[in-house]
């Protein structure tokens, strides 16, 4: 019996032992499951706070970006130099507030006991003049104990432990009683009470110069008058637990002060479009008209300036008689014929180009048509339409400097000089030369044109006379300096001053005469590199493969001969202005330039290119026009634009002074 009860013992011993231990495996099982299930849950929660806080941070990017694209919209007339509050400033308030979340939300942490206990706190920076209007807004986040609280605004000379408007220099809107007060420590009945959740605007308003709050987006109505240009906004706290946040304007405002803002632009735009000139009102009006007419008479519009003068008492007729002409000329410049716009201006105003600097501008752009090829520039009868193009120029320049074997053919050619078929000498083109003219009719051409690609793979070898070498090199040695390819320049825009004085004309800083392109120095004696000239210093030019000189080679003889006697003389003006007005490097500079389009083999891939375009022409006719008025004691520019420029002057002045009136007064859109 002992030994049953003894084994039943022990069996019941091992069943709890192993139970024991199930249940301790269990148990650890759970532990281990727990463990994990926590660790999954932290990293999730991990997760989840990083994407928290990347979408937070997105939000507040775009709020805030959005915020500054809505204060531009508001304020477009404030830069840098005026920037506007965005926040409370910490080195201006008192020391039992405390500033939280960028400086915007104020907390009261004073005992609060007495009106002694007040603490008042200002912007980082005053409010521009020249926003015209300003308007923040204040949510009240937690009105404390009694709700002693003061929004408004303040100099910068105000006692920080006082409410907004207790002391001189200060105004205020207070919630416990909804009085305002100005400058005073008695307040004035004026709008509700406000408390924790509401919304409290103030806005001042530079142009009329008054302040008035909003309550939950709605206007109150004026509260102050006659307010210093230099204020901050302010709020002021007295019991424990007030709390306010500002809204400078990077948030939506409760109260619609883009709807108010509009409301008095365009008061100001009625005011400008109905002011009415009564003292004299007749007068007034023949001067408006005539300011009108000016306009469109200086500028061409002939059509038009005869149909608004229709009704006039009296019409311009010299006045638009000079305008037909003028505008003549000018289309004969901007269609590249300067040739023929310098012989209408002799004819039409015949001392007009006596003035030596004007006629050296337009000689210039005739030099630059001529290699650009213009037509009218530099056909003759003798000169076919193909060679009217700046590929003719091109070709010849390409051929001399070419080192095909075609070329080195021509080389040996030159020691048979004597030989008639090998070269022959411009004697007839010296003498023209000499002469200062060139005779085209007789350098007529018997045969038929050949076209270009026949002109090209024959070989040419144009040569100028030894005379016309020698003095292209003394004129690159009297036009000395450098010049970058990246310092080209504009050299049309020229005013009408500049002509009168007699200095340069066109304006540039860069005032070199060598040209580098990728690093090689080009001059303009260089365009002679590989010239061949006879024992005799004669031309000489590579025969075809039958030994006869090409209608081709002819006509770029010619051409060629026409260009450099042209620049001789055009380099000969520039030496009578130096000696008449001194030395000029920027005309210098000038002519370097168009004489250097002759060293590239095509001037439109060169650096120089952009002399040959049409706009160039632009400047150049409006130097013209305007010399031409002011020869006829005309205005150089009519009396419209020198008012509007006087506007914008007025603008900026009123800009610089920070006076409010400016900033509804956009000038862009009345003259669009």
């Amino acid at each position: 019996m002992d030994q049953s009860c003894s084994t039943n013992y022990a069996y019941i011993t091992c069943c709890l032992i192993i139970a024991i231990n199930i249940v301790y495996f269990i148990f650890t099982l759970i532990k281990l499951y727990i463990q994990h299930q926590r660790r999954r849950l932290s990293r999730y929660n991990q997760k989840m706070t990083d994407k928290s806080n990347e979408i937070t941070t997105r939000i507040t990017t775009s709020t805030t970006k959005t915020g500054l694209e809505r204060l531009a919209q508001l304020y477009p007339h404030i830069s840098d130099d005026t920037p506007l509050p965005s926040k409370w400033n910490s080195k201006e308030k008192a020391p039992t507030l405390v500033l939280q979340q960028n400086n915007l939300v104020v907390t009261y942490k004073g005992p609060g006991k007495s009106h002694k206990d007040a603490a008042s706190v200002r912007s980082d920076h005053p409010i521009p003049s020249l926003t015209g209007i300003y308007y923040y807004e204040v949510r009240i986040l937690s009105k404390g104990r009694d709700g002693y609280m003061g929004i408004g605004l303040s100099t910068s000379d105000v006692n920080l432990n006082r409410l907004p408007g207790w002391d001189k220099g200060s105004y205020g809107y207070h919630g416990d009683d909804g009085h305002s007060f100005c400058s005073s420590g008695s307040g004035i009945a004026y709008g509700p009470t406000f408390t924790t959740g509401d919304y409290v605007g103030c806005c001042i308003n530079f142009l009329e110069n008054f302040c008035f709050y909003t309550c939950n987006g709605y206007n109150i109505g004026t509260s102050f008058k006659d307010i210093p240009s230099e204020i901050y906004p302010t709020v002021g706290l007295q019991t424990p637990l007030e709390a306010i946040e500002a809204n400078f304007g990077l948030s939506p405002f409760k109260f619609d002060i883009d709807k108010y803002m509009d409301e008095f632009r365009e008061k100001t735009r009625r005011g400008i479009v109905e002011c009415t000139l009564k003292e004299n009102e007749l007068l007034h009006q023949t001067q408006l008209r005539r300011i009108v007419s000016t306009y469109l008479v200086h500028y061409g519009y002939c059509a038009t300036a005869e149909q608004f003068n229709k009704n006039a008492e009296s019409v311009y007729a010299d006045e638009l008689n000079s305008m037909r002409n003028r505008q003549l000329i000018q289309h004969l410049i901007l269609e590249g014929r300067t040739t023929d716009a310098i012989e209408k201006t002799k004819e039409l105003f015949p001392t007009l180009l006596n003035n030596k600097n004007l006629l050296f501008v337009l000689k210039v752009r005739q030099f630059i048509e001529m290699i650009n090829g213009t037509e009218s520039e530099i056909s003759t009868p003798s000169i076919s339409s193909q060679t009217t193009k700046s590929l003719a120029l091109n070709r010849s320049l390409c051929s001399k400097r070419s080192s095909s074997p075609m070329t080195k053919s021509n080389t040996s050619s030159r020691s048979r000089s004597n030989s008639p078929h090998t070269s022959r000498t411009t004697s007839e083109l010296q003498q023209q030369h000499s002469n200062g003219t060139i005779n085209s009719s007789s350098h007529q051409s018997n045969t038929n044109n050949n076209d270009v690609s026949q002109e090209i793979n024959s070989t040419v070898n144009l040569l100028p006379s030894n005379n016309i070498v020698t003095n292209l090199m003394d004129m690159d040695d009297d036009l000395s300096g450098n010049s970058t390819t990246n310092g080209f320049s504009n050299h049309g825009t020229v005013s009408a001053n500049q002509i009168s004085n007699g200095h340069s004309l066109l304006d540039d800083d860069n005032n070199n005469n060598n040209i580098n392109s990728n690093g090689c120095s080009i001059k303009t004696t260089e365009v002679l590199d590989g010239m061949d000239c006879d024992g005799n210093g004669n031309l000489t030019h590579t025969m075809d493969m039958e030994g006869t000189l090409s209608d081709g080679q002819k006509e770029d003889d010619q051409l060629l001969i026409r260009i450099l006697q042209f620049g001789r003389e055009l380099h000969a003006l520039k030496q009578q202005l130096s000696v008449e007005y001194g030395e000029n490097t920027q005309n210098d500079k000038t002519l370097q330039d168009a004489f250097s389009l002759l060293a590239y083999p095509d001037p439109k891939l060169s650096p120089l290119a952009h002399l040959l375009e049409p706009s160039q022409r632009e400047s150049v006719s409006s130097v013209l026009n305007s010399a031409i008025l002011e020869a006829h004691d005309m205005p150089r520019h009519p009396a419209l634009e020198v008012l509007v420029g006087y506007l914008n002057e007025c603008d900026k002045l009123m800009h610089k002074n920070n006076v409010p009136d400016c900033a509804f007064i956009e000038l862009n859109k009345y003259l669009r």
